[in-house]
């Protein structure tokens, strides 16, 4: 809930499709009633933000009270445009959170993992995503 006890509108920036029908699923289970817009990339979501192109309508274009980014995209990646959000006087004031998704995870002989993997799964079981982890063992070669 936003200071004005309405729900806040949450932009979800995700270049995988699929990733971002598993975030909206999740949201819509857990009976969320936020205002949920997405952007494509890190492009996408500066033009959003800034109301460029596009975006340019206020009605089109919310200030989102919270942003779920993926880092790893085309074009501009998170990075890049978590790096602009801070940079900018108006913007900065908004909450970003890296969104996080576990497909697979690949070990080399003797890997361990550790306290920053199972606290990267705790926050997303307690986002209330259900996730799968799948772990292959690589097998080192002298």
């Amino acid at each position: 809930m936003s200071h004005s006890g309405l729900p806040i509108t949450i932009l979800l920036v995700d270049d995988d499709e699929e990733d971002l029908l598993l975030t909206q699923q999740a949201l819509e289970e857990s009976r969320l009633g936020n205002d949920l817009r997405v952007a494509h990339d890190g492009e996408e979501l500066m033009d959003y933000l800034l109301r460029k192109g596009r975006f340019s309508d206020p009605a089109i274009s919310p200030k989102p009270g919270l942003i779920l980014l993926d880092l790893n995209m085309p074009k501009k990646d998170g990075r890049e445009a978590l790096a602009e959000i801070k940079a900018n006087a108006d913007l900065r004031k908004i909450p970003v959170q890296e969104a996080l998704v576990v497909a697979d995870v690949q070990v080399g002989f003797g890997t361990v993992l550790g306290d920053e993997h199972l606290a990267m799964l705790e926050r997303i079981h307690r986002a209330g995503i259900d996730i799968e982890v799948r772990v292959q063992l690589l097998h080192d070669h002298p």
